[in-house]
């Protein structure tokens, strides 16, 4: 891997990062994405099916926080929280409600764009890609994180678009597989859902990896610390 002021942020490096980070922390992840596939298909077998989606709105909050939680963990573990950090970065309700004004914002923005011929809502999804690390580890105002993400991710647009285009095609052929070989509501039972609950909370945690390893390469690069450091 480079550690130079010279190196160039590689797609390569993100994708090794990502393994590193599952590698460390894969008993957190496992255990987030285990709890939020079991809650989801708990509900999808002991709720009214015309009360299924809220409800499982309501419990996508608690797996939003747990999550967070599992981002602070592993930039705790790395020694980010005590480098670029404002404070100890712990997941606090104040922090998990700047992540969901956030979340509702991009959302808004992204949806538009996507209305906007495509483009420009996969522009903001690219350039937008680092943002909920950089909230959570370097505690900034809503509002400065989007620019942050911004300045981080345009020299290396292009990459991270390739970075956010494997993660929306796993995503995808997640979604795509809970749409077609879920079984009928009348069918619903633990054994046929929490597969396919669990695939789609994967894949989802996998973004959330992936971003943080895209943070690392670039904020490394940019303040011409080492990548190695993190990873010591």
């Amino acid at each position: 891997m480079n550690n130079s002021h010279d190196s160039k942020f590689e797609i390569s490096d993100v994708l090794e990062d990502t393994v590193r980070l599952f590698e460390d922390g894969w008993r957190v992840l496992l255990a987030v994405t285990g709890i939020a596939a079991i809650g989801y298909t708990l509900i999808e077998v002991s709720v009214d099916p015309d009360d299924i989606f809220s409800v499982q709105n309501l419990f996508g909050f608690v797996v939003l926080y747990l999550q967070i939680y599992a981002i602070v963990w592993m930039a705790r573990r790395r020694g980010l929280l005590d480098n670029r950090s404002h404070d100890d970065g712990s997941p606090t309700i104040g922090a998990y409600f700047r992540v969901v004004g956030q979340s509702i914002l991009a959302s808004i923005a992204i949806i538009f764009g996507l209305a906007l011929l495509v483009v420009p809502g996969i522009w903001l999804m690219t350039i937008w890609f680092v943002i909920l690390p950089i909230l959570l580890i370097e505690n900034e105002p809503v509002m400065d994180c989007f620019g942050r993400s911004r300045e981080l991710v345009t020299p290396n647009f292009w990459k991270v678009l390739v970075l956010l285009a494997l993660w929306l095609g796993a995503y995808v052929g997640a979604a795509g597989a809970l749409v077609f070989f879920a079984p009928f509501p009348e069918e619903y039972s633990f054994t046929a859902n929490f597969p396919l609950n669990f695939l789609v909370q994967a894949v989802t945690t996998l973004g959330w990896v992936l971003a943080l390893a895209a943070y690392i390469q670039l904020t490394n690069l940019a303040d011409e610390n080492s990548v190695e450091d993190v990873f010591a």
